[in-house]
């Protein structure tokens, strides 16, 4: 790969500064060149040299913003992970490894401030054309709209906060939770502009209600089905009632109900980038597969899985790399944070996004390599032995 990232090695956490500056960092046949050492050398001070065993690791990647961005094409041909970012009352896309920045929309064209936080952020269409978002016209004040990449023009879809939005994979319709409430489930399709509230034909179901008894919406990774949970109240009053009930897509026709979730999901699931895996909001520490979703595959750190055991995205806005089986490395994880060039400051209101054909990259292969024992134990002795002189 050709491209060049600008990155430098910075430590952050305990109220310790990162480097100051930056270098072109090449992705090149031997990638631990003499500036990656003199970087990889404060690490290691400050974690063998200070003690300072609880020391965050993290790559500051420096994002060069032109003053004239040019516009997005939607049927551009991606040949990286994009990630979407909010800064300067603009909606940013770049690739993940900082570079190539382009322009979605402005604050003015989407009509107001958008929402990055948790389970609301910018979803982008498989085919690159929509984007489908929460924004604050003004504070305190939500609406969802849908944008088009193509036309540049914005569809309202209704007032409230809207979450979960889950493109279909050929971008003809998204489903989503939202609306005043921001619990009721929504379909639109944006070949007919239409909206349609996701309901069955009678409130009744068994001993519940539909629209008082349930919240919460995702569909089936095989889009067949779509499940919502039942209340806490609910289930006591109807003790044979299952936390979990499914409804057939597109009639919302009911189908049944079971325990399908882990006890721990009772505020909610986040479903991971890839729609393979989920962890349960609030106790993102256990994550799980829609194939077999009572056993914990693993534990997480993250609620937010980009790909599971090896990339995470935290709310706090950073990329989150995580050691796995072939990194032979003395570090457990590494961070990546994005920062303005121009204003030194964190891009950290950001969502990925992965074009079609890209949603099982390895994203190892955009950012530097995670330090082998033998370079780290090099970076430690130059450190040592300068201390002899």
């Amino acid at each position: 790969m050709n491209k060049t990232a600008k990155i430098i090695l910075g430590v952050t956490g305990l109220g310790i500064v990162s480097l100051t500056g930056l270098y072109a960092y090449k992705l090149m046949k031997d990638p631990y060149d003499d500036e990656y050492m003199e970087n990889l050398k404060l690490l290691v001070e400050l974690k063998e040299i200070h003690k300072l065993k609880d020391i965050n690791n993290s790559w500051n990647i420096y994002v060069d913003i032109p003053d004239e961005v040019p516009q997005e094409k939607w049927d551009r041909h991606q040949t990286m992970p994009q990630v979407q970012f909010y800064e300067n009352r603009k909606m940013y896309t770049m690739n993940i490894d900082g570079t190539d920045v382009r322009l979605l929309f402005t604050r003015e064209e989407i009509g107001g401030l958008v929402e990055i936080k948790g389970l609301s952020y910018p979803v982008r269409s498989p085919d690159g054309r929509y984007i489908a978002t929460s924004i604050q016209p003004k504070t305190f004040n939500y609406s969802c709209v849908i944008y088009d990449l193509k036309t540049h023009e914005k569809k309202m879809l209704l007032n409230g906060r809207c979450i979960n939005f889950d493109w279909e994979s050929n971008s003809k319709g998204v489903y989503f939770v939202g609306g005043k409430s921001w619990n009721e489930p929504f379909y639109f399709n944006v070949q007919s502009g239409k909206l349609k509230s996701l309901k069955p034909r009678t409130d009744n179901i068994g001993e519940i209600s539909y629209s008082q008894d349930l919240y919460d919406g995702v569909r089936t990774p095989d889009g067949n089905e779509f499940i919502r949970l039942v209340k806490e109240e609910a289930l006591d009053k109807n003790k044979n009632f299952k936390k979990t009930v499914f409804f057939e897509l597109p009639s919302m026709s009911y189908i049944g109900t079971k325990d399908y979730f882990p006890k721990d999901c009772i505020n909610g699931i986040r479903v991971s980038v890839n729609k393979k895996f989920f962890t349960c909001i609030g106790n993102g520490k256990k994550y799980y597969s829609f194939d077999n979703p009572q056993k914990v595959i693993s534990d997480n750190s993250e609620d937010l899985i980009i790909m599971a055991d090896k990339w995470l995205n935290l709310d706090e806005g950073i990329i989150q790399r995580l050691k796995t089986p072939s990194d032979i490395t003395p570090l457990e994880s590494i961070k990546y944070l994005y920062f303005d060039k121009k204003t030194d400051s964190l891009l950290n209101n950001y969502s990925v996004y992965f074009p079609e054909g890209l949603i099982d990259t390895d994203l190892s292969e955009f950012f530097p390599p995670m330090p082998s024992h033998e370079v780290y134990n090099k970076a430690y002795n130059m450190l040592v032995n300068k201390d002899k002189k």
